[in-house]
């Protein structure tokens, strides 16, 4: 069937079966025929349509200019499809067909914004933006409506025109203000400008469109094209409307040229939004269908879990990325991506889920639950990626309850197998497009991703010669990506008609030893092991003993633990077998690791050796990070053992099991610091606790092995002192105290600084005061600096609290000395706070103040973002009582967006009551109620009667 297809957006176009229609002989014909394809929702007289169209002539004469262009549109239209004719023509009326096949461009661009905008119509529940029908929308609108069709002697349809005109184009400066504000919240200026120009090319006279232009080229600090778009502004305004730019403009260029003068490019109006997504990978094609139908569900609010299945290698990790990246700027909170390979049980998920959020776990109360408060109230995507094998173990349990709990967080899953949850939305991932055999032209995305990996690797490799040869390629590999990039980067050695060949060979030959495995498996199996077979003895060594590291790996980290060399990383690499993974890492696919894997362990004496080498590397890797992080610049270090940190906890794993104590004692002090100044208190009670089970199991220790004991436990106890369970602190340090011998001085003086505090928060001030002693007894002994420093700290904190003001600055001025002797800014950081703290209970606020705020400083470069919202209220407490409640006010809601941030949920408790109490003063009874009942509200759930 034929398919009539008219353009009324700019130009006027009409095409039928992709031919241009050009004779319509007058501008009234193309009138006539726009008129009725828009209002076909019911048959017009034919009175109506000559007054409309020829109201300067008499009505017989205008109605047989009418019975002209009539014909003139049947002669054209009608022989594209005689059986169902576009044009109902009748004696009294005339009627476009709304029946018959054809495209209206208004109408597609009306029924796509309508779908692609934030909208109502869900119940209680807004829809999201839908970014990719928006962008269709967008791209149909050429022009204005009718742009360039000018009749005369027609006022009632010239006005008719105008309405159309101009509610198309209020749809058409809703949407690319949509647009602008979603590259506006991705903080991708450029595009948001390129958006806002096409506003204006539309709607020159739209001062909203021109201070978008001028905010964003000023966001991007360019200043002289600023100036210049201002200038053509006001020129146009003056000499076509006669009026000068808005005070709001005005206003905006005075600020702009603030910021001109201090070269300090204009502060976006909000921060960009929240996301971890890894960078993309250059290698991705097609899949548009699907992207098209995650967008629109995603944009339901309805919608809050999609889970991508599939076989392994079919390219769902990377297409449920590419998708969220689209969402990154839609879901106000943020998008998150969680890697769940190396994640081996259920009850691990809140920790790596809280990792990839930036989210500590501040009480000992379950991580779930504490993981659920956090999410309560945010919009938020979630990627779960590679799930499948938590199922087994229960893992579709956290979710549910997440999706319970917080009704504002999406979750998109991929998993080889669905979830189970009734909630679950199942998109099944199926391979590139590809021409089936004996089929003429048709998308071919996997033949296009077949191209560009064999160009990579043969830069003179040419695609039409050969495309049957690859499409057969992509058919034995049935479009799976992952087999298609391995085989393309074999065209280096063979034709692709020779791939082909050899994998049907395979294939036969598998299908008939491993009759039960999947077909697709014994697909990508064959390119396996045909990548295997063309590497050389040196290269598999190294791509064995390279699936020990999880998460990636340094080609240095590589060359330690796996002997490889840059010649070995960059043949693996060319092979595919290997690809970048950011920051100078490399990875493999979890497929090709598993198969690695299952090669290493032919051997076992080889496995257990490349283990072990890979759990030492990083025990040695942690030692040399352990004095940058007690030092000047521990973010480097911090960041450092982050990128590092799935390779860590295998390799701790391994000590652990293995018993490797020198690994255990060489990693403990650095990931124990790690852990505790990124807040991550539960994984660091869970990892030590293992450890110190294990070390409290050996039947015989030695001396070393009890001191080892000593720095694990205090690790252990000192993680749940910090999620507030002291009494337990207590009892696993006493019994390890009573063990430890006179040699293990500084295990000693930990263990006693640890006991000290734990006794502290109990309020136990003079068992506690004891303790400290000792530690400074015993730390003096072997120079322990570290633990002179904290014992003096906390000493100064009983003596404050006692009201023993002098004696507390001494012991504060002590600690502060052994800090800055070992240039340690976390622990001065510390310091500082407490001799604010002292100083506003003794009612000196000034130098209150000056020593919060150089805390603050300290904190904010470290990146420690519990430690700034602590500066932050303290500072907000001077303000209060110094009676200047905006910046009390101020101070306040800062802290409170990080308390969030991170879910410090005593913290948002806390704050904001304490922010209720400012806008009470200010009597602002309405918000400081609603502040008081949310800080209530979260302290009930928590179980904290004292708050209540």
């Amino acid at each position: 069937m034929n398919e009539l297809r008219i353009t009324l957006l700019g130009a006027f176009q009409v095409t039928l079966d992709g031919q241009a229609l050009t004779a319509f002989g007058t501008d009234k014909t193309r009138a006539l025929l726009a008129y009725l394809v828009m209002e076909a929702y019911r048959p017009h007289r034919r009175e109506h349509l000559a007054a409309l169209l020829w109201s300067d002539q008499p009505e017989k004469k205008a109605l047989h200019s009418l019975r002209q262009s009539v014909s003139t549109l049947r002669k054209l239209l009608h022989a594209g499809n005689p059986r169902l004719p576009y044009l109902d023509i009748r004696r009294e009326s005339i009627r476009f067909n709304p029946r018959s096949a054809y495209r209206l461009d208004v109408a597609v661009f009306r029924d796509a914004l309508k779908e692609g905008l934030p909208r109502d119509g869900y119940g209680q529940r807004r829809a999201r933006l839908d970014i990719r029908r928006l962008r269709r929308a967008l791209a149909l609108y050429r022009g204005n409506f009718l742009d360039q069709m000018l009749l005369r002697g027609s006022p009632l349809f010239d006005e008719w025109a105008i309405v159309q005109r101009e509610m198309l184009a209020r749809q058409f400066v809703e949407g690319v203000g949509r647009l602008v504000a979603y590259h506006e919240k991705r903080g991708e200026f450029g595009q948001a400008r390129e958006a806002a120009e096409r506003l204006a090319a539309h709607l020159p006279w739209d001062e909203g469109a021109q201070r978008t232009i001028l905010k964003m080229l000023a966001h991007r600090a360019r200043w002289h094209a600023a100036e210049m778009q201002f200038s053509a502004l006001e020129r146009n305004l003056r000499r076509e409307l006669g009026v000068s730019a808005s005070p709001q403009t005005l206003s905006l260029m005075e600020e702009i040229r603030a910021c001109a003068a201090r070269d300090v490019p204009l502060p976006p109006s909000r921060p960009p939004a929240r996301s971890n997504l890894p960078p993309p990978l250059a290698d991705f094609v097609g899949r548009d269908a699907e992207l098209d139908e995650l967008s629109t569900l995603l944009s339901n609010p309805h919608t809050r879990l999609i889970t991508l299945t599939g076989p392994g290698g079919v390219g769902k990790s990377r297409l449920a990325l590419r998708a969220a990246r689209e969402q990154r700027g839609i879901f106000a909170e943020g998008v998150f991506f969680v890697p769940l390979a190396p994640v081996h049980a259920a009850e691990q998920l809140p920790l790596a889920l809280a990792e990839s959020l930036g989210f500590a776990f501040y009480s000992s109360q379950p991580p779930l639950g504490l993981l659920c408060d956090h999410l309560r109230g945010k919009e938020m995507l979630l990627v779960l990626d590679n799930f499948e094998h938590l199922l087994l173990e229960g893992g579709a349990a956290p979710v549910l309850r997440i999706l319970e709990e917080a009704p504002d967080v999406v979750v998109l899953a991929t998993s080889r197998q669905p979830l189970g949850l009734r909630v679950e939305r199942v998109l099944e991932v199926g391979g590139l497009e590809y021409a089936p055999e004996g089929s003429g032209n048709t998308p071919e995305s996997a033949v296009q991703l077949f191209e560009r990996i064999a160009r990579r690797g043969a830069p003179t490799f040419s695609l039409p010669p050969q495309r049957a040869a690859v499409r057969r390629i992509c058919r034995l590999v049935e479009g799976l990506p992952l087999g298609i990039e391995l085989s393309a980067v074999w065209v280096r050695h063979y034709s692709p008609a020779e791939i082909a060949r050899q994998i049907e060979k395979d294939l036969d030959f598998l299908a008939t030893s491993m009759p039960d495995f999947p077909a697709r498996h014994r697909s990508l199996r064959t390119v396996f092991e045909h990548s295997w077979q063309l590497l050389d003895a040196a290269e598999r060594d190294v791509f064995c003993k390279l699936s020990v590291f999880q998460g990636g790996f340094l080609p240095e980290a590589a060359r330690r633990v796996a002997g490889a060399e840059r010649a070995h990383l960059a043949a693996l690499r060319d092979k595919s077998l290997l690809h970048p993974a950011g920051s100078g890492r490399l990875d493999m696919h979890v497929l090709l690791r598993q198969f690695a894997a299952e090669k290493l362990g032919v051997s076992p004496a080889e496995a257990r050796a490349a283990r072990e080498a890979h759990s030492a590397f990083f025990a040695a890797y942690l030692q040399e990070q352990e004095s940058a992080l007690q030092g000047r610049t521990p973010g480097e270090a911090l960041q450092a053992v982050a990128l590092e940190i799935e390779n860590i906890r295998a390799a701790w794993q391994w000590a652990i099991e293995e018993g490797a104590l020198s690994h255990l004692r060489r990693a403990a002090g650095a990931l124990g610091r790690f852990y505790d100044m990124r807040s991550w208190f539960a994984e660091g009670r869970d990892a030590f606790a293992q450890a110190a089970e294990r070390l409290r199991a050996l039947p015989a220790p030695d001396e070393r092995a009890l001191c080892i004991l000593g720095q694990v436990t205090a690790q252990l106890a000192w993680f749940e002192v910090q999620m507030g369970a002291y009494q337990e602190a207590v009892e696993h340090l006493e019994v390890v105290r009573s063990r430890l011998p006179e040699a293990c001085s500084r295990e000693r003086a930990a263990l006693l600084n640890v006991l000290g505090s734990a006794r502290y928060e109990l309020g136990e001030f003079e068992r506690a005061t004891r303790c400290f002693k000792e530690a400074i007894e015993v730390a003096s002994t072997c120079d322990a600096w570290l633990a002179l420093a904290f014992a003096n700290n906390y000493l100064g904190s009983i003596a404050r609290t006692r009201g023993e003001f002098s004696r507390a600055e001494t012991f504060f001025t002590r600690s502060l000395d052994f800090y800055q002797r070992l240039e340690d800014q976390w622990g001065i950081a510390r310091v500082f706070n407490n001799l604010g703290s002292m100083a506003g209970v003794a009612g000196d606020y000034s130098g209150a103040k000056k020593a919060f705020e150089r805390s603050l400083a300290i904190r904010r470069a470290l990146g420690d973002q519990a430690g700034v919202a602590g500066c932050l209220h303290n500072l907000s407490v001077l303000a209060f009582i110094a009676e200047d409640y905006p910046a009390a006010r101020q101070l306040r809601r800062e802290c409170l967006g990080i308390c969030r941030e991170i879910g410090f949920i005593w913290g948002i408790a806390s704050t904001l009551k304490h922010l209720g109490d400012v806008e009470k003063a200010e009597g602002d009874w309405v918000q400081a109620r609603a502040h008081y009942v949310e800080s209530l509200a979260i302290s009930e759930r928590r179980g904290d009667r004292r708050s209540t």
